[in-house]
């Protein structure tokens, strides 16, 4: 299905899985060795290279519940991740982390060090309705895969707050870039959600070159409409997807 709340109303596609315990068996190419969390989110060789438009394999994992969403987003493709139908009550989606080609989500702490980096969605009454991930490619073969972080949406809505997302990664300071500090997201109180808006959402772009080193561009698309473009429709549900989460 499609979303059709993408800033400048552009419609986007919407990706829908199935959503498993963070555990199966790992397949790996020749010479390649699948290291860190990520790899409890891959079916493929790992290291494959992949071309423009072709499917890749991502995950939204939730924890402390040990749950993951499956997702199959084409490269260079801008799309929305979601996952449909969570109880916001019981305190098992606190955080989530991305990864795809078992690449997760990854941050650079005050040593300049890669560490994992996972983002806070609920805490108490309040819910980061967004996130936007990039991945980073080179000549087709995923190298990492950060978080968009910043506060630049929550003009969007005047009850938005920018906090703090609980992690050791540093992020950028203000639109200038100047030093370094805590990364932050928009957040919103539970009951300011829009019909559905409680979900978890990920944005997702490419940045970098394809197998046939063609230049991915979604990942600039994203950012200038997050920035140029109103956003208020990012924290509406749009259309309902058919993720659901098993028990483990």
């Amino acid at each position: 299905g499609f979303i059709s709340s993408a800033p400048g109303g552009v419609p986007m596609p919407k990706l829908t899985g199935l959503a498993l315990a963070l555990t199966f068996t790992v397949a790996t190419g020749e010479g390649e060795k699948c290291e860190g969390r990520g790899c409890k989110c891959t079916g493929i060789d790992f290291g494959r290279p992949l071309s423009k438009n072709e499917q890749a394999v991502a995950c939204i994992a939730l924890e402390p519940a040990g749950k993951k969403a499956m997702f199959y987003p084409r490269v260079d493709e801008y799309a929305v991740l979601e996952i449909d139908d969570l109880s916001l009550s019981n305190g098992a989606y606190e955080e989530l982390w991305l990864a795809v080609e078992g690449i997760g989500t990854m941050g650079q702490n005050e040593k300049f060090e890669w560490i994992d980096h996972s983002k806070r969605f609920q805490r108490e009454s309040t819910v980061v309705p967004f996130f936007t991930a990039i991945v980073h490619l080179q000549e087709g073969v995923p190298q990492r895969v950060q978080w968009d972080s910043g506060c630049s949406t929550c003009s969007s809505l005047n009850t938005a707050q920018c906090v703090e997302d609980g992690s050791k990664a540093l992020c950028a300071r203000g639109a200038t870039g100047q030093g370094y500090g805590p990364c932050r997201d928009c957040a919103i109180s539970v009951a300011d959600c829009a019909k559905g808006g409680c979900k978890p959402r990920v944005y997702l772009a490419w940045l970098g070159t394809d197998a046939q080193g063609e230049p991915c561009t979604s990942a600039g698309k994203v950012i200038s409409r997050f920035r140029s473009a109103s956003v208020s429709g990012l924290y509406e549900g749009g259309d309902q997807s058919s993720v659901e989460l098993n028990d483990a």
